[in-house]
């Protein structure tokens, strides 16, 4: 456990980025994810651009505290020249993205990984027709659905992977929603393949925009049960941004112009999707590899 960085508390470095963080209304899971995968930007911006750090630490195994010198090494040798800089406010790897969906498949249970919905819209339809095809054929009884590490996308692939969890004709966007997106302010008619067995959704603060949005629908339609934390975005987000800089301070003004509403009901403004379970990754689970989220739904399976 890091107990403090060149004389800064570790609990006070996580309340500043916490305060220079944005979030959807009060949520705090999705700050915290970015936290996760940019404490080093963070640092040097908010706290201490030092070339070398003094860091206090304890081991698990022990009580005493030790104190380690580290160098600071440039960004260029740490970071995958995959990664670039979205408009989140994180890096993110695209090409890696665009090809986050794949399937799995077993007597008693089918997993969907819909990590993005960046993927192209094609090869998305494609895994996700073939999934719920199978699970047809197969007569599968529970599926679960992974949207964690999902930070959204352009709405079409949620509302193919809406219509195969629908039972009935659904509206998803609300009518306020911007022009072009009009097709969807229409009900969508479940697929072909639609599924009617136990769905289970593991979620995180990563869900956020479009992915948000999905969550919302089937909570508001209770179309499955939900495992994991509170999810970083809700029935509501802006978008379409616009970059100014302020001509006296030069600071940048980046700010959103429109916003998008699905025909989500009974969720708590200015707050994600709660979980029905909650369920976070310890320490050992995350040393270790263990995936305790889905473990967990693996176990409400069993219970069946």
């Amino acid at each position: 456990e890091i107990k403090s960085i060149n004389g800064y508390p570790a609990p006070n470095i996580i309340s500043i980025f916490l305060d220079n963080l944005t979030s959807d209304g009060a949520n705090q899971t999705r700050k915290y994810q970015v936290i996760n995968m940019q404490f080093n930007d963070l640092y040097h911006i908010l706290i201490d651009d030092s070339e070398s750090f003094v860091v206090t630490y304890t081991d698990p195994r022990e009580t005493v505290v030790k104190e380690a010198t580290l160098p600071g090494i440039a960004v260029s040798k740490i970071r995958d020249l995959n990664l670039t800089l979205s408009s989140l406010g994180v890096y993110l790897d695209w090409k890696a993205l665009k090809n986050d969906i794949s399937k799995e498949i077993n007597s008693n249970y089918a997993l969907l990984n819909a990590r993005s919905f960046l993927v192209n819209s094609k090869d998305f339809q494609r895994v996700t027709d073939e999934f719920f095809e199978e699970v047809a054929d197969k007569q599968i009884p529970n599926i679960i659905i992974d949207l964690r590490g999902n930070w959204g996308g352009p709405p079409k692939s949620s509302v193919l992977l809406y219509s195969y969890l629908i039972q009935e004709p659904e509206k998803y966007f609300t009518k306020d929603a911007p022009f072009f997106y009009y097709q969807y302010k229409k009900a969508i008619k479940p697929a072909e393949n639609n599924y009617h067995g136990n769905v289970y959704i593991l979620i995180d603060g990563t869900c956020f925009s479009t992915t948000g949005h999905l969550v919302s629908l089937l909570k508001s339609h209770k179309l499955g049960t939900f495992i994991g934390e509170e999810t970083g975005g809700s029935f509501l987000c802006s978008g379409n941004a616009r970059s100014s800089t302020l001509k006296n301070t030069g600071l940048r003004l980046y700010c959103s112009v429109d916003s998008y509403e699905v025909e989500a009901v009974g969720l708590t403004p200015g707050r994600g999707v709660m979980p029905d379970y909650q369920v976070r990754p310890s320490l050992t689970d995350y040393l270790s590899g263990n995936d305790s989220v889905k473990q967990f739904a693996l176990e409400l399976i069993d219970k069946k």
